[in-house]
């Protein structure tokens, strides 16, 4: 009939915002039916938004068949909604507790980017960059051949924009040293 997709509140949470999915028997589209959770300034909210995504006849060749999955599954989905808003508070203290790592992870500001972005064009090396609260890093590169050219994540980014993005970004990023590969890096902070 259908299948919702797995789904996770507290993520969901410390984002702000999020969706469920659901694949229905007899369509082809792998979402026709999607719940959004946002955060609205200060307001959780929950919204259905449904389209068929067009008939799979081959998956189910029967008209009457197919839309009555799709109407059980938006039913379902509808049922879902009603149980994440009474979820509401919990996904709110996972966004509070969010917010309050990146507070106390201080952005490095523009001076610091600017340094660093020097340092990174003198020496040739890379950096790992963080969001505040985050652990995951972002790859920041500096290439120079002809003129230098800065990428961030593996895109050109021009080198006003990248300082105008490190300045934002946690005091925790710096030059990643090549220790003993190609693709291996230490982080070293200045």
């Amino acid at each position: 009939m259908f299948k919702i997709a797995e789904y996770d509140l507290v993520s969901i949470g410390r984002n702000g915002m999020g969706s469920v999915d659901v694949k229905v028997e007899g369509f082809w589209s792998s979402n026709p039916i999607i719940l959004y959770i946002h955060r609205y300034w200060d307001v959780w909210t929950v919204r259905v938004s449904n389209s068929s995504g067009g008939r799979d006849t081959e998956e189910v060749e029967s008209d009457v068949v197919a839309y009555k999955n799709y109407a059980a599954a938006l039913t379902a989905m509808c049922d879902l909604g009603a149980e994440i808003q009474k979820e509401f508070p919990k996904m709110e203290a996972a966004y509070q507790a969010e917010q309050a790592m990146i507070d106390a992870d201080v952005p490095m500001g523009e001076s610091r980017a600017m340094k660093l972005m020097e340092e990174m064009a003198q020496t040739g090396s890379y950096a790992n960059v963080y969001r505040r609260g985050s652990e995951h890093p972002y790859l920041v590169e500096c290439v120079r051949r002809e003129k230098t050219k800065y990428y961030f994540g593996g895109s050109v980014i021009a080198k006003r924009d990248l300082i105008a993005k490190l300045a934002g970004m946690s005091t925790r990023s710096g030059i990643a040293a090549k220790l003993t590969g190609p693709s291996i890096y230490k982080l070293v902070t200045a």
